[in-house]
């Protein structure tokens, strides 16, 4: 499973580490927002951490 969030949204990126997610890999300036280039940060989580999780 996979997600992406922009460097600067302390609060998606919080919410994927808390269930879990590992930082897997950054593309650097790969969007141009409000007149400024922003990194995406993409998440991955295996199936067998995420029943790991969901066990305990």
């Amino acid at each position: 499973m996979g997600a992406v969030a922009y460097e600067d949204n302390d609060a998606s990126r919080g919410l994927l580490e808390s269930l879990g997610f590992s930082e897997e890999g950054r593309i650097r300036k790969d969007r141009f927002i409000d007149g400024e280039y922003a990194d995406t940060i993409h998440y991955g989580l295996l199936r067998e951490e995420w029943q790991e999780r969901t066990r305990s």
